[in-house]
């Protein structure tokens, strides 16, 4: 099975509200911009590209359309790009900034570090993990609940699904477990 639909797996077992759109041929050329910009534009690349040729056409083609990437490893570590990178005109005109982050600074990533925080805290604290099929039952319950019923003070008390507020007429509030019963939605449902 090729390597982009097993990703694409796991990305819907992480969040399966999140859209994924497959390129099974690969980015090309061809390709690159509808990768790029095609339904709506990315809001960043995460750059894991095999090929050097494709890693350098979609590093030009996102900076061309404005879109901050990404990339990994450290361009002189790499083996594949060492003898292009140690050129000095390669960064430069590639528009790269290096930026290193000490280990265990967890203020230098910020979003990293809150988005894991808030599983701990709010979800695996609370549970035994039996296994790896355990932990993804519990991860794919939780990030169901955080996409659809959790209230974010960022999206004004709303959730990343919003839902229609609820008349007094449609009935009593009641409690609705999520998360194994860790959290709960509250709605209106008639008598």
């Amino acid at each position: 099975m090729p390597k982009v639909y097993i990703t694409a797996r796991e990305i819907a077992e992480i969040d399966p509200y999140l859209p994924v759109t497959c390129f099974p041929a690969g980015i090309t050329e061809d390709n690159c911009d509808v990768f790029l910009m095609g339904g709506s534009p990315l809001d960043i690349v995460i750059e894991e590209c095999d090929s050097i040729d494709i890693k350098i056409l979609v590093r030009y083609r996102s900076r061309r359309h404005r879109i901050p990437v990404v990339m990994g490893p450290r361009l002189d570590r790499c083996r594949a790009i060492r003898p292009r990178a140690t050129a000095p005109h390669f960064q430069r005109d590639m528009d790269i900034e290096e930026v290193l982050s000490t280990p265990r600074s967890s203020w230098q990533r910020a979003y990293v570090e809150w988005v894991i925080g808030s599983i701990r805290r709010e979800c695996l604290d609370h549970l035994i993990v039996f296994n790896e099929a355990s932990l993804r039952r519990a991860l794919r319950s939780y990030f169901g609940y955080y996409h659809k019923s959790r209230t974010h003070l960022w999206l004004g008390k709303d959730s990343p699904e919003p839902r229609p507020i609820q008349p007094v007429e449609m009935g009593r509030v009641v409690a609705v477990t999520q998360v194994g019963g860790l959290h709960h939605r509250y709605e209106r449902r008639a008598a």
